[in-house]
């Protein structure tokens, strides 16, 4: 059975962002960010965990194989997944962009080396 990946949730609703982020992001893009294209990497994500599961392995060769280009496109929605639960975190629970994880090194090497 495939590994399934949730949509973290921002630290405020989507009712609260437009409010709250009003002077960072307008509150069309702010729900297009984050319900659209923030949840897309997510629904790629788990997508191709289902393939994974019924590749060819035996296919595969040392110039290319789905297995391969699942793996790197998978890649490429993890790291996107991952970058916007950041970003949503670092704008701030209240908006406040200085009360985010991040203002300080440590606390940013601890959000990229634990998740």
């Amino acid at each position: 059975m495939a590994y399934e990946w949730k949509f973290n949730k921002r630290p405020y609703t989507d009712e609260e962002a437009k409010e709250l982020l009003k002077t960072v992001i307008d509150a069309e893009t702010t729900d297009w960010h984050y319900n659209t294209h923030h949840k897309g990497y997510v629904t790629f994500m788990n997508n191709i965990e289902k393939e994974l599961e019924t590749a060819d392995r035996a296919k595969a060769n040392g110039n290319y194989s789905n297995v391969g280009e699942l793996k790197r496109r998978f890649t490429w929605n993890h790291a996107g997944a991952l970058l916007h639960d950041v970003y949503w975190e670092v704008l701030g629970g209240d908006g406040d962009t200085a009360k985010g994880p991040g203002s300080d090194f440590s606390n940013r090497k601890r959000i990229w080396l634990c998740g």
